[in-house]
C-alpha cells in the first residue's frame, strides 16, 4: 500500500492512496509527472481518494457511475468523503493505468471540495509571465493547445496546457498544474506538470480565435464569466447529478464560488488569437 501526497498552500494535502496490487509504476509516474512523493508508510490521514480492487471493508460505500472499467464509490468516513475507485465488473485494468493518474487526482479534487477546501480542477491552459500566470479559457477546440505550442515556440513556458488546480483559499488564486489525459494517451516521454512551485493567475482571458488579426480586446461581462464558468465545470460536471443533494449543492456552490473569484482576476478581457500573430508581442503587458 502506498500514497501520494500533493501538497495545498491553504489546507491539508491531497492524497491518492492505492491499495490495489498488480498495478506497479501507477502511483510512482504519476509522481514523477508532478513532482510529488510516494510514500509507503500509510498516514494516519484519510486520503481523498483510494484506489482500490474492492469496496473497502468495515465502511458503507455507495456506488456513484461507471468510469470506463473502473466504479466510483463515495465513502463516508469520520473525516468526510473519500471517493473509491475499485475495479469495474468487467474487463481488467491495462498494466500501467494511465486513465487512474488523471482520474485519481480528480476525485480526489473533487473530494476535498466536499470536505470544505476552496479548491476546483479547472479546464484552462496556463502561461507562465514574470507575475505569475495567464490562464486561457475556452472550449474544447478553440485553439488552447495551439496557442500554447506558439506560446512555447516563443520562448515560453507553458505550466499546464488542459486542466489546473485552482486554490482560492488565501489572497491570491493560486494554479498547480495537472497532468492532461490526452497528453498522457499521446506521450509521457519528458512530459511534466510540476505541481509545485505553483503560480498566483496574474491574468484570465477568454480565448477566441482572431479572424484578421491577433489582439486583446475588452469582452462583455456575461461572456467572459460564462467562458470562466464552463472551464470551472469541465471536469466537475460528472459527477454533480451522481452526488447526493447536500453534496450536489456543495459542489455547486464550490464552482460558482471559483468563477467569482477567476472573473475578479482581471478585466472581461478577450484573446483573439491568430496564428500569424506574435504572442509576446500581444501579451507584452504581462510579460
Amino acid at each position: 500500500m502506498s500514497e501520494l501526497v500533493l501538497p495545498l498552500r491553504t489546507g491539508s494535502p491531497l492524497i491518492v492512496r492505492d491499495s490495489a496490487a498488480g498495478r506497479p509504476g501507477c502511483l510512482d509516474r504519476l509522481a514523477l509527472l508532478t513532482g510529488g512523493k510516494v510514500r509507503d508508510a500509510v498516514s494516519a490521514a484519510s486520503p481523498q481518494c483510494e484506489i482500490t480492487v474492492e469496496a473497502p471493508s468495515g465502511r458503507s460505500c455507495s456506488e456513484l457511475a461507471a468510469w470506463r472499467r473502473y466504479a466510483l464509490l463515495l465513502d463516508r468516513d469520520n473525516d468526510g468523503f473519500v471517493i473509491t475507485l475499485r475495479k469495474g465488473e468487467t474487463g481488467s485494468p491495462p498494466p500501467i493505468p494511465v486513465g487512474l493518474w488523471q482520474l485519481g487526482l480528480l476525485t480526489a479534487c473533487i473530494s476535498a471540495v466536499l470536505r470544505g477546501a476552496r479548491i476546483l480542477p479547472v479546464h484552462g491552459a496556463l502561461l507562465a509571465v514574470s507575475k505569475g500566470g495567464l490562464l486561457l479559457c475556452g472550449q474544447s477546440g478553440m485553439g488552447k493547445s495551439t496557442t500554447s505550442r506558439r506560446w512555447q515556440a516563443a520562448g515560453g513556458s507553458v505550466p499546464a496546457d488542459d486542466m489546473v488546480l485552482l486554490e482560492c483559499g488565501g489572497e491570491e488564486v493560486i494554479a498547480h498544474p495537472l497532468p492532461t489525459w490526452s497528453r498522457c494517451r499521446e506521450s509521457l516521454e519528458g512530459a511534466s506538470y510540476p505541481f509545485e512551485p505553483a503560480l498566483p493567475v496574474a491574468g484570465v482571458f477568454a480565448l477566441a480565435r482572431g479572424e484578421e488579426r491577433e489582439e486583446l480586446k475588452e469582452a462583455a461581462s456575461r461572456e467572459f464569466f460564462m467562458s470562466i464558468y464552463s472551464a470551472c465545470c469541465c471536469f466537475a460536471s460528472p459527477l454533480v447529478r451522481l452526488l447526493p443533494q447536500e453534496e450536489r449543492e456543495r459542489l455547486l456552490a464550490a464552482i460558482r464560488e471559483t468563477a467569482d473569484r477567476l472573473a475578479e482576476v482581471s478585466p472581461p478581457t478577450a484573446l483573439f488569437a491568430h496564428l500569424d500573430g506574435n504572442l509576446q508581442k500581444t501579451l507584452k503587458d504581462y510579460l
